[in-house]
């Protein structure tokens, strides 16, 4: 039988099927993550070995330790009339969640020591063991209250420091709960 002109011949057929898949290399995102997960161990090595070569830099002491400066005895000044300030004794009052508050008097302008005065509130969040004496504390700012910043001593230091010492936080003149200030040029 003879084929027809117009009869498909396999050979030349329109109809190719697709190639097969090639196989791919692995894709960006596994070369990617597999760079991030070496850097990031190398990191951790390296933080590791330095802690280890740091040793005891980083513990505290674990037994009670001696202030170089008593706490009790009044700060040297080179004004004398700076004095009463120095040896003034805060009167601490109960003011809510175990803790004790007072406030300071302070000059309003140092270089002028009989002039107009001013109080700083001052907070006292006692420890939660044996208290070793306290630690002041200042947020920085301008504008923070250390008052703030010391009621919130369970979330900011370890318990090795809430346990052991008295958290005292103050609000710097003109902010939060001491003297409101007003400055003019």
């Amino acid at each position: 039988m003879q084929s027809s002109p117009y009869s498909p011949d396999p050979q030349f057929s329109p109809y190719q099927p697709p190639p097969p898949p090639q196989k791919k290399g692995p894709g960006l995102g596994l070369i990617l993550g597999l760079i991030f997960g070496f850097l990031l161990l190398v990191i951790v090595v390296l933080v590791v070995v330095a802690a280890t070569r740091m040793g005891d830099a980083f513990k505290l002491p674990s037994g009670p330790s001696t202030p170089s400066v008593s706490v009790n005895e009044p700060m040297p000044s080179t004004d004398p009339a700076l004095d009463r300030y120095y040896q003034q004794s805060l009167a601490w009052e109960p003011c809510g969640g175990g803790n004790q508050c007072a406030d300071m008097t302070v000059p309003m302008d140092y270089e002028n020591p009989a002039g107009k005065t001013i109080t700083v509130a001052v907070v006292k969040v006692p420890a939660t063991g044996a208290s070793q004496g306290p630690l002041v504390i200042n947020p920085g700012g301008p504008g923070g209250s250390g008052i703030q910043y010391a009621e919130a001593a369970p979330y900011v230091f370890t318990p090795a420091i809430t346990e052991t010492h008295d958290i005292v936080g103050f609000d710097p003149r003109g902010v939060g709960q001491s003297t409101p200030l007003e400055c003019l040029d």
